[in-house]
């Protein structure tokens, strides 16, 4: 027996009951879906591509290539060929670029698989006032975060981001609220201080 407001006195189980219904009432949002071939393909693109070092990727191909063109210029080698070559550099750094993140996306996709046992797992995300827990189908426990950890926010077509200052990403899928509306959402998260 455990004593109770007012106190009147209850066995365990009517104790965790009312613990567990005080708790239910604390989440505000909760976001459910499935981790397919899609979402590790709009979300590590969005990772891959949408990034400083990406950027930085592309340019010292952009400024090689405008180094190439500008040096065989100066030397007086500059003809249709040169730049052909030129640009051939330019598409095959692209092309190594795109395969790289396809097998990056791939090998996420395939450890997904496995983790989960051979089929996409379920992700759920609950929101309370006080931060975001996270269920990862496959996984045997429950991770959470404070709202004061999250240092930006990205969006794909589908999915909203939350980026930690470590670059790990707390992902819902826009149509995936199964408790609170995705307006809601956003306005709970501007309310935190988040920029959305």
């Amino acid at each position: 027996m455990r004593n109770v407001a007012g106190g009147e006195t209850m066995d365990g189980q009517e104790a965790d009951k009312q613990e567990m219904n005080t708790q239910e009432k604390d989440i505000l949002f909760v976001n459910r879906f499935e981790h397919t071939r899609e979402y590790y393909n709009e979300v590590y693109s969005y990772s891959f591509y949408r990034t400083p070092a990406a950027a930085l990727r592309f340019l010292i191909l952009i400024i090689g290539a405008a180094c190439m063109v500008i040096g065989l210029s100066i030397l007086g080698f500059l003809n249709v060929l040169t730049l052909i070559i030129v640009f051939a550099y330019v598409v095959i750094g692209c092309f190594i670029l795109v395969l790289r993140y396809m097998k990056f996306m791939n090998l996420k996709y395939k450890q997904g698989l496995e983790l989960s046992g051979g089929e996409p797992a379920w992700a759920e995300l609950t929101v309370t006032d006080r931060g975001i827990e996270v269920f990862n189908e496959g996984s045997e426990k429950t991770v959470s975060i404070s709202f004061e950890r999250i240092k930006s926010f990205g969006k794909t077509k589908n999915y909203y981001i939350l980026i930690t200052e470590a670059k790990i990403y707390w992902t819902f899928k826009k149509d995936g609220f199964v408790k609170g509306r995705t307006d809601d959402f956003l306005s709970f998260l501007r309310g935190k201080g988040i920029k959305c």
